[in-house]
């Protein structure tokens, strides 16, 4: 009783304190995450359009992505049987799961933008609608893979929007969010929390000339000194770092066979895939380690060494992700906590972490059905029936 009225007390005080930390993030922490908001100018810093006057069908202070797809349908669109059940998601007009692209990015800094505006920036990438159930709404979020324009077999980093450089990207239509901010207001504190989140930048998008509404261009998650920074992986080596998700949509090539999914304590109609190393690293034998690795942790978890001492899952686990990940995740009421996009990772010279975060579009009660005002809502799932155990 005591130990939940100290969560509580937690929640409660992070409540209190959100808004004055988002406010003003400032300090050593300022001069690692760079905040939009506060940074860049808004409408009136800048005053009347010099060019448009205002008069302009689209003029924006905000960055403007142009994407042409050349008339290419966009592949990625869920198609679902008669009973409502995501059979495959369509595919390019040449059977690929992805077009080529060109992006014109317009970003100077102060200025209005407009798609008459010449291009700051003109780069190519593949591009296809990404989710899971966001597939189906009317306002679609995309994944940008950049790619050389000479050999596009090449992926091509680059920082877009003065975000560190990266090659893979995603495009966020905020649908189900009508207030637009929380992915922006929380990744942002996020980073503050556990170290590192996707960084956001909010822009205007437009596709084949059509606008497409406001955006939120977010880092993916991946592996790389810019993101989740892991020791690099190197072939032949039996052990080494890895990066998996929890996923309901996981796709089979990638998941690894772990303890909570065949023994079914995970949520139903979950996996766990691997992310890192990539999918053409992944050999039996590199799928074989991650796949004992975690699973020796799962074990552990819902071993009997764990219920006499409920403090040793920390000699496997991360505490402070742990800690930092369940007090974000309760506190906002996030559905897809332990059930969807949940990240984990282990360097090879360290525990296991639970993060980065993704995609708090549900959060704060942006759910299909009511959330309850009391109890709580992160502890009765997933791995956190047993770590709530801990003292």
């Amino acid at each position: 009783m005591r130990r939940s009225s100290m969560i509580y007390l937690i929640t409660i005080l992070l409540v209190l304190s959100a808004a004055v930390i988002f406010s003003g993030l400032q300090g050593e922490n300022d001069i690692a995450r760079y905040q939009q908001h506060e940074r860049e100018p808004g409408e009136s810093d800048l005053g009347p359009c010099t060019v448009c006057g205002g008069t302009s069908g689209l003029c924006t202070h905000l960055p403007l992505l142009s994407i042409d797809t050349g008339g290419q349908k966009i592949p990625g669109n869920p198609v679902r049987d008669e009973e409502g059940v995501t059979i495959y998601y369509e595919t390019s007009a040449g059977g690929a799961e992805e077009i080529r692209v060109s992006v014109d990015i317009r970003d100077k800094e102060g200025s209005w933008h407009h798609l008459t505006d010449e291009p700051d920036e003109t780069l190519t990438a593949l591009f296809r609608i990404r989710g899971n159930s966001s597939r189906s709404f009317s306002k679609k979020s995309y994944r940008i893979q950049l790619i050389d324009t000479d050999n596009p077999e090449q992926d091509d980093p680059q920082s877009l929007l003065g975000m560190p450089e990266g090659s893979e990207w995603a495009l966020h239509g905020p649908f189900l969010d009508k207030t637009l901010i929380r992915n922006y207001m929380w990744m942002n504190l996020s980073a503050q929390v556990m170290g590192y989140a996707p960084n956001v930048r909010f822009c205007e998008v437009t596709i084949d000339g059509q606008y497409q509404g406001l955006y939120v261009l977010m880092e993916t998650i991946a592996v790389s000194p810019q993101r989740v920074n892991l020791t690099e992986y190197e072939e032949g080596n039996p052990v080494f770092s890895y990066l998996v998700r929890l996923e309901p949509n996981y796709k089979t090539i990638k998941q690894i066979d772990n303890f909570t999914f065949y023994t079914m304590r995970m949520e139903p109609g979950t996996g766990i895939e691997l992310l890192y190393p990539g999918t053409s690293r992944q050999t039996a034998a590199v799928k074989q380690y991650v796949q004992s690795d975690f699973s020796f942790i799962e074990r552990y978890l819902y071993s009997r060494d764990m219920s006499r001492n409920p403090d040793s899952c920390w000699d496997y686990l991360d505490l402070d992700s742990f800690v930092d990940y369940y007090i974000l995740q309760e506190f906002l009421a996030v559905s897809d906590s332990f059930s969807a996009s949940t990240y984990f990772y282990k360097d090879v010279r360290g525990k296991l972490h639970v993060g980065p975060v993704w995609d708090y579009n549900n959060a704060l009660n942006n759910f299909f059905h009511d959330l309850p005002e009391t109890g709580y809502f992160l502890a009765q799932k997933g791995w956190f029936t047993q770590l709530m155990k801990s003292p």
